[in-house]
């Protein structure tokens, strides 16, 4: 339930493409339904109560928006949507007794559909965590090698101008994994790697001096020691990938969760910054020999690629106020920027509003866009409130351990890149992007360890199991 969505979506495509998310969600929903079947005191609603409450418009709107309505209740709610079906009655010569608020009824009923499949995975992934049942060491170790591939079949699309994505797709010398958008793989990298670096500043345990000399607490150490290695290793290429992107979005929303992550490690923060100086040496390294100059020359680009993105924000500006209080139907953007006469097609690309802060509201309404994007930030602030009224006493955090800090401040750092990044993206509308902001939601106020969690709490905490001698 929760493994193969985070395998599958990223690898392909993002899944950036309805068939692929679409599919996702049914077979979701599906294993969801044999799980109620088969497990039913597993799904517990007592500790989710409240954020379900909070999100229950916004899962049942997008329904809301397909359902059909006599033209007379859309005159008053949509008066653009109702002039649109006036001038289509006019020039068909067609009748109809009414029609729904949504544009596309068809895309926004299926867009609803994986918000509730998003809203599952999050209920199951705090599920398995809570409950003990998850195995952390796997759950990370999955993630990172995801992002570790991406971050390696990216590079070679760099290092081998000629490869595209999957042959399916034609190259464009820079790095963009297993996605059709550079800026989407950026995206997806930078909400990885701090917490990939955050997981691994989390392996080193600490050790009483008395068993220093001990041959198994040095055998401990060692293997600490090349686990950190190693992944310091696949961390920097991580970095790498999201740089020889080309995406100046995604490598400054980097910069901004180096600064989170720095910022909430706590107590370990002087060791996290030789950690993530690490990693940019590595990056730094290793791209000296590939080349920054296509990397310097978006940069310097950047007044030039400037107008394309004002204009398109420009449409989707007034797309919003035209149809400020409903939206015009949740995945409806693409079709409806249409008919704000936008066809340059030969200079910028249309089918997003590159700003979710724009486009949610477009599709959403003010009232739902505004109120999503309150939540989204809302949480994010919380969370990082919490973490920084937690004050170190003695060797240890008040109320969480300090493994557990670094996992919470990784999350932090990894979603607080994905919230700056969609300034200028839409990396909302991407389900694998989705999916793994999502998970971090989950992460950033919930107890999460290195090691195996077990399903015996003590003093709020879960044992981890030792390691074999």
């Amino acid at each position: 339930m929760v493994y193969w969505p985070i395998i599958v979506l990223p690898i392909f495509l993002g899944g950036a493409r309805p068939w692929l998310w679409g599919g996702a969600a049914g077979i979701f929903g599906v294993a969801f339904a044999l799980l109620l079947w088969t497990s039913r005191e597993f799904i517990s609603l007592d500790d989710v109560k409240k954020p379900l409450l909070i999100l229950l418009p916004v899962l049942v709107y997008p329904f809301f928006q397909a359902m059909p309505l006599p033209t007379s209740v859309i005159s008053i709610l949509s008066p653009q949507r109702a002039l649109w079906l006036q001038r289509a009655k006019e020039a068909t010569g067609g009748s109809y007794w009414g029609a729904s608020i949504s544009y596309i009824p068809v895309d926004t009923l299926f867009s609803g559909l994986w918000l509730i499949t998003l809203a599952l995975f999050a209920l199951i992934l705090h599920g398995l965590i809570k409950k003990g049942v998850l195995k952390s060491e796997r759950f990370f170790l999955i993630i990172f090698m995801i992002a570790s591939l991406e971050a390696l079949y990216g590079l070679c699309q760099v290092l081998i101008p000629s490869m595209g994505v999957f042959g399916l797709y034609p190259a464009t010398g820079n790095a963009s994994g297993s996605f059709v958008n550079r800026n989407h793989y950026a995206a997806f990298l930078g909400m990885i790697w701090p917490l990939q670096l955050a997981w691994l500043m989390a392996l080193p345990h600490k050790e009483n001096k008395a068993d220093s000399a001990v041959y198994d607490q040095k055998y401990r150490r060692q293997i600490t020691r090349e686990k950190q290695t190693f992944f310091l290793f696949l961390t920097g290429l991580v970095l790498l990938g999201l740089v020889f992107s080309g995406s100046r979005g995604g490598i400054l929303s980097a910069l901004v969760g180096t600064t989170v992550l720095v910022f909430f490690a706590g107590r370990r923060g002087r060791t996290v910054r030789r950690f993530v100086a690490g990693c940019w040496v590595i990056m730094i390294a290793y791209g000296f020999i590939i080349g920054f100059q296509g990397i310097l020359s978006r940069f310097f680009a950047i007044g030039d690629d400037a107008g394309g993105r004002l204009e398109i924000w420009r449409a989707t500006w007034k797309m919003m106020w035209d149809h400020w209080l409903t939206g015009t139907g949740v995945g409806t953007y693409k079709p409806v920027i249409f008919l704000y006469d936008f066809y340059r097609t030969d200079l910028v690309q249309i089918g997003q509003g590159h700003n979710d802060y724009l486009q949610i509201p477009a599709e959403w309404g003010l009232v739902f866009g505004l109120f999503i994007i309150i939540l989204a930030w809302g949480y994010w602030l919380t969370s990082a409130f919490a973490l920084a009224r937690i004050k170190p006493e003695g060797d240890r955090e008040k109320d969480i351990s300090a493994d557990e800090r670094l996992i919470r401040a990784g999350a932090l750092a990894g979603s607080a890149a994905f919230l700056a990044h969609i300034w200028v993206e839409f990396n909302w509308e991407i389900a694998a992007n989705q999916l793994y902001f999502v998970m971090l939601l989950v992460l950033m106020r919930y107890r999460v360890r290195p090691g195996r969690w077990t399903g015996e709490p003590v003093h709020g905490h879960f044992h981890r199991q030792s390691l074999p001698h």
